[in-house]
């Protein structure tokens, strides 16, 4: 595995930096890893683990893991002080960026019906009162 991807460093210029790499084997029961993985010297995880921010599981995703994409459109409200922009410049906060955040876990992932009322709550509550009811800040 290791003189593989070193030709792939070779033949493209990227190369692959050991010390940040890790393994996650899905369903190796029968397998012996240490064999496998003694020339490749990084270290074996397993699941559930988060990768590029996603929550990466063998099972569905439940409310817990969805909740931080909540969280973080809600908590990028009380930085901007929406009662103090006009009901345009809360129509483009919205647009820009409210709605472009969940985007990254949607391309992954379907957002259960519940979460994306959440989300639209947050976004309809800036937009329209300048505040957010998900953490009451204004």
């Amino acid at each position: 595995m290791a003189d593989i991807l070193n030709m792939f460093g070779q033949a493209s210029g990227l190369y692959i930096n050991i010390s940040k790499c890790a393994v996650f084997p899905i369903r190796c029961d029968g397998y012996d890893l240490e064999d496998i993985m003694s020339g490749f010297q990084c270290p074996v995880k397993f699941f559930p683990c988060n990768y590029l921010g996603l929550p990466l599981h063998i099972r569905q995703l439940r409310r817990v893991d969805i909740q931080p994409v909540i969280d973080k459109v809600a908590n990028r409200l009380p930085t901007w002080k929406g009662s103090f922009i006009n009901k345009a410049g809360r129509l483009k906060l919205v647009n820009s960026v409210l709605s472009s955040m969940p985007v990254y876990f949607l391309t992954v992932f379907d957002l259960k019906k519940w979460a994306l009322k959440k989300i639209d709550k947050i976004r309809r509550a800036f937009l329209w009162n300048g505040t957010s009811e998900a953490n009451g800040s204004k």
